[in-house]
């Protein structure tokens, strides 16, 4: 074997062991859990929550809401979420900010009380994935 061939595999063993291992912040919550603007929420309406945050990149993310009532657990379709405060749509901007997040509550939940966890999955490269779960105060649903 050459020189050339080891020195190149060694490189490539860096580079890739970089990509695996190198840390990786997107995103900063200061407060937790989040507050809950609208603490009582007809079914079918939405619960608006604020987030106080620092996005440190632009890599894309991946948020999946979820309602906890108790041990149930029940996905929101990612449809059924709006960021309200910014011009962004439904992406928190990078940099420091504070924005008011609006998830829709779909008709059939049971009255009760519930708080939402979300979960955030910026895929850093094809060999790294960083997975951040957040939640809110408890609210309740009401018919």
């Amino acid at each position: 074997m050459s020189y050339a061939t080891l020195a190149i595999a060694f490189v490539l063993m860096v580079y890739f062991a970089w990509l695996a291992f190198w840390p990786f912040k997107g995103i900063d919550i200061y407060v937790q859990p989040y507050p809950v603007v609208t603490p009582t929420v007809v079914a079918g309406e939405q619960v608006k929550y604020e987030i106080d945050y620092c996005r440190y990149t632009d890599v894309d993310s991946h948020v999946v809401h979820q309602l906890v009532h108790g041990v149930e657990i029940i996905r929101i379709p990612a449809t059924d979420t709006r960021l309200t405060s910014t011009s962004d749509g439904l992406r928190l901007r990078e940099g420091c900010d504070t924005a008011t997040k609006a998830v829709h509550i779909p008709p059939y939940i049971e009255p009760g009380e519930y708080k939402l966890v979300e979960i955030v999955s910026y895929g850093v490269n094809f060999l790294q994935t960083i997975t951040y779960t957040f939640e809110t105060e408890p609210f309740t649903v009401v018919e």
